[in-house]
């Protein structure tokens, strides 16, 4: 049993779909999280085929949700199951499954993509050795003292005694972390703190005093300023200057491998607007935006052909999964709409003011229901969005009084303050549009990012859009995320 799971237990799911599936979600207690099955299942094989489409390689996030299930449709079909957590209780969460993975012949390859701290490496090291590989979990590294750490821990935990030829070197995958503009984590490309590192990291990759060994199989970037772009053309050029970044280190490690200078590297970069950019490639193979042409050349170049491999260059990306209003409002994949959205909370209507100076009613659902995340659309902390049955368009469901909020026209309900427990929802635009809104209610709410509001809840309640008339707000299944870290 995980340490994770001793502190975090983890619902009976026997006993969750026991008291929700069946039921519609009007009748189900508020808030909850909501997930919509289908959706889910397009995002993911939208991705898959972006990635396949521009001949990269793809490596699903699972911080955004927290599922097995999800992260099961994030692999689909493939012999490679290539992940990347953000906690270690993610990684345990995963563990049963990628170990039935491993039975069936498929490759694991997992990264912990947090530069790695030193209370970590037990139970990454624990991972490790359940699966019985050299390392199938990578980390992520971004200084000097950060490695030395590591390495000094190893070393007091596999001394040298311990090598022999039945037990070879203890591997570990290392990936670094490069600063190509976001300003987080990593270190700065063509810089000197990345060529000391490199030289450590080489001077390790085949050392005699350790039980380890290093091995350079990565440079990592996370451009999060994408969720800034305004369209394909912004988040492609989000994509060339990651890309262009970490081609900038490439030197650099020519430089401080000598014993191989032509040493292979995964070039991973993304974030899901510059991973959903690579969607917008028009049918006839080219890119409807001026910075395509440059990453295309780009990507030929660095990767080489079939008959001449040079590096390979790998796309991550989580919150595509879901999406939420940021990810529509970076407007990255040209035609994501509100229906793209697979996650909802769902509220209840405490009561209503009509005698304010804007129409207002009152939701049980504050910062702990929904986060506290802006978005650049509109100036609230979510939208009260339709049933799935009453379909996602503006005037869809309730003719003049739709429930969808009209992004457009700027006209609907929308979460216009917010506290702990309470929120407030606002009525925007004319008031003739309005839908009257009735205490004890319940009303569904797109998020501003999924991630966030996602954590305040154990478990997903899963609907299916694909079915017809009411059934498609009838829960289905219920998913369980993972807790703590």
């Amino acid at each position: 049993m995980s340490a994770s799971s001793l502190l975090y237990p983890m619902p009976s799911v026997v006993a969750l779909k026991s008291q929700f599936v069946g039921r519609h979600l009007r009748d189900v207690d508020a808030p909850a999280a909501v997930l919509d099955r289908a959706v889910v299942i397009r995002n993911c094989e939208r991705m898959r085929t972006a990635a396949s489409g521009a001949g990269v390689r793809f490596r699903g996030h699972v911080k955004t949700h927290k599922t097995v299930e999800v992260t099961q449709l994030q692999v689909g079909d493939s012999k490679e199951v290539r992940l990347i957590v953000s906690t270690i209780a993610e990684l345990e969460l995963l563990t049963p499954w990628l170990l039935d993975c491993k039975r069936q012949g498929k490759t694991i390859d997992v990264l912990y993509g947090v530069p790695v701290s030193k209370s970590a490496l037990p139970r990454l090291i624990h991972f490790a050795q359940l699966l019985e590989r050299e390392l199938p979990i990578k980390i992520i590294i971004d200084t000097v003292s950060q490695f030395t750490m590591i390495k000094d821990y190893l070393l007091s935990h596999y001394p040298p005694q311990l090598l022999s030829s039945q037990r070879p070197p203890f591997q570990v995958g290392v990936y670094i972390k490069i600063d190509t503009g976001y300003g987080r984590a990593g270190i700065p490309p063509q810089s000197n703190e990345c060529d000391t590192l490199l030289q450590y990291l080489a001077a390790n990759e085949e050392p005699a005093d350790c039980y380890s060994r290093f091995v350079l199989e990565g440079l990592y970037s996370h451009l999060g300023s994408s969720y800034g772009a305004t369209g394909p053309k912004e988040a492609m050029s989000g994509f060339k200057q990651e890309l262009t970044g970490l081609v900038d280190v490439l030197s650099v490690v020519k430089k401080s491998y000598t014993q191989a200078p032509d040493k292979a590297l995964v070039l991973s970069v993304g974030a899901s607007p510059t991973a959903l950019a690579l969607a917008s490639e028009l049918p006839d193979g080219s890119w409807d935006h001026s910075a395509s042409s440059t990453v295309r050349a780009m990507l030929e170049d660095v990767m080489g052909d079939s008959e001449a491999p040079k590096h390979i260059v790998e796309v991550h990306a989580g919150v595509y999964t879901t999406l939420d209003m940021q990810q529509l409002a970076t407007k990255s994949f040209g035609t994501m709409r509100t229906e793209d959205i697979a996650i909802r909370i769902l509220a209840e209507v405490a009561s209503v003011y009509t005698g304010r100076e804007r129409p207002e009613a009152l939701i049980a659902a504050g910062n702990l229901a929904l986060g506290r995340e802006p978005c650049r659309e509109y100036s609230g902390w979510g939208v009260v969005t339709g049933w799935r049955s009453e379909g996602d368009t503006p005037g869809e469901g309730n003719g003049v009084n739709s429930s969808v909020y009209d992004f457009e026209g700027k006209t609907g309900w929308v979460v216009g303050r917010i506290s702990q427990e309470h929120g407030i929802l606002v009525w925007e635009g004319d008031r003739s549009q309005q839908r009257e809104l009735r205490a004890g209610e319940k009303v569904l709410i797109l998020p501003n990012h999924s991630c966030i509001a996602g954590a305040g809840y154990g478990w997903y309640l899963v609907v299916d859009s694909s079915r017809s008339g009411e059934e498609r707000d009838v829960v289905q299944d219920v998913w369980v995320r993972c807790r703590g870290w």
